[in-house]
């Protein structure tokens, strides 16, 4: 899939998905959130980007989102049942997508809790809202990936080469049919060991720092079903949310 008009023929007879492309927009999360009317008729909203006036990140910070071929799109779906970590599930997918359409040239890994990351810069981030719902959660998943970066930027920035079919076009239509399947058939079961195979701290040691800024230093030992990191400090082991820290490594 390489071009727009694919991607919009591939969602145009899918009753179910809501598939908008702007040529700019402030922030594709944004424009889903205010959607209220998609998410109660359960169906799948999709908004994708040429260029982002606002781009959002996590904790507040901006993402850089130029007109030059990233992929800048957000899901909007809801899920029954417990609140799922789904910013590490999608990142965890995330990975295996842009491996198999890379042929297996291109594996990225993740750090913790969801930044992708390829020869050690980051080239990809996930932004995940919840809304809680009669019964459910409204997810509303954000997702900006790097293949040019146009300006100078900070030196822990990275691209991924587009290789074949590895373009944001193709991706996208991977994660519309991954999310498209969650509603009916649950996270999947295996996403931990999906997770901990691209992980980039496997046998690492972990520096984190905490919101009241504690420094706490140890050895990565995985992630629990909730997505918290745990690692071996002092002999001890210990779990941490996403926010309740930051990860150094």
């Amino acid at each position: 899939m390489k071009t727009l008009n694919q991607l919009k023929l591939h969602f145009k007879d899918q009753n179910e998905i809501i598939f908008e492309h702007f040529s700019e927009i402030d922030s594709t999360n944004t424009y889903l959130k205010d959607k209220r009317e998609d998410s109660r008729n359960r169906r799948i909203s999709i908004a994708l980007a040429d260029q982002q006036l606002a781009g959002r990140g996590r904790s507040g910070k901006n993402w850089y989102s130029p007109n030059s071929e990233n992929l800048y799109v957000s899901f909007k779906f809801k899920l029954e049942g417990r609140l799922q970590p789904l910013s590490l599930i999608v990142g965890a997918e995330l990975c295996k997508i842009i491996n198999n359409l890379s042929e297996k040239k291109i594996a990225p890994n993740i750090k913790w809790p969801n930044d992708i990351i390829l020869d050690r810069k980051k080239v990809s981030g996930i932004l995940v809202e919840t809304e809680i719902d009669n019964g459910g959660f409204i997810y509303t998943v954000g997702i900006g990936i790097n293949f040019m970066l146009p300006n100078k930027v900070e030196s822990h920035w990275g691209i991924i080469p587009q290789v074949k079919q590895l373009n944001r076009f193709a991706i996208t239509k991977e994660l519309s049919l991954f999310i498209q399947a969650l509603p009916q058939n649950g996270v999947p079961s295996n996403w931990q060991q999906d997770w901990e195979q691209a992980s980039i701290h496997k046998r690492n040691s972990i520096t984190l720092k905490t919101n009241n800024s504690e420094i706490i230093k140890g050895e990565y030992f995985g992630i629990s079903n909730t997505g918290s990191l745990i690692i071996i400090t002092n002999g001890e082991k210990k779990e941490f949310a996403s926010g309740e820290c930051s990860l150094e490594y």
